[in-house]
């Protein structure tokens, strides 16, 4: 049995900011756990100990998610706040909204994952994602398998400059 209220009162006597920290990642996982049954107040508890312990990109980042209803789509982006990425992916992928899955694949640069989850959910993503993939092989001195993604970036039929050029005419 989780005895929130003796944890708090811990780390209130201790004034330790670890503690503090732990009991609300705790109370982070809990609210995961029971998101099923409307228990927010474990959730609502991690936003005012991040708050008291003066972390604030933690609070704006929880604060951006306390509204989101749906079970396993808060369940990623919690998992995500505490870097648990396998977890999130599949909590996203359960969700109405598998993209999500996608984005944090591309935002960590997690390229491999990010292409294999736009295979299955974006497919129109492929060239954007090898794209960036490449860039990033280029800076860091992996020409070939860059050019290979720079290959896979190009988008058949997709005339960008003649559209330019064509719109710049119709100007003038």
């Amino acid at each position: 049995m989780k005895r929130w209220l003796n944890a708090w009162r811990i780390c209130d006597f201790t004034k330790n900011k670890e503690h503090w920290r732990k009991y609300a990642i705790a109370a982070m996982q809990n609210a995961d756990v029971e998101l099923g049954s409307c228990n927010s107040i474990n959730y609502h508890s991690a936003i005012r100990v991040m708050k008291q312990i003066d972390d604030v990109s933690m609070v704006w980042a929880l604060e951006e998610i306390q509204y989101i209803e749906e079970r396993n789509l808060l369940a990623g982006h919690l998992a995500l706040i505490m870097e648990q990425f396998d977890v999130a992916e599949s909590y996203f992928l359960r969700s109405t909204k598998p993209t999500e899955a996608l984005d944090m694949r591309r935002d960590l640069l997690h390229w491999e994952k990010a292409l294999q989850l736009a295979n299955r959910l974006a497919p129109e993503q492929i060239p954007f994602i090898s794209k960036e993939y490449a860039q990033q092989l280029e800076f860091i001195g992996e020409y070939s398998t860059a050019l290979t993604h720079y290959d896979n970036s190009v988008i058949e039929g997709d005339n960008i400059e003649s559209e330019e050029i064509g719109d710049s005419k119709d100007e003038h």
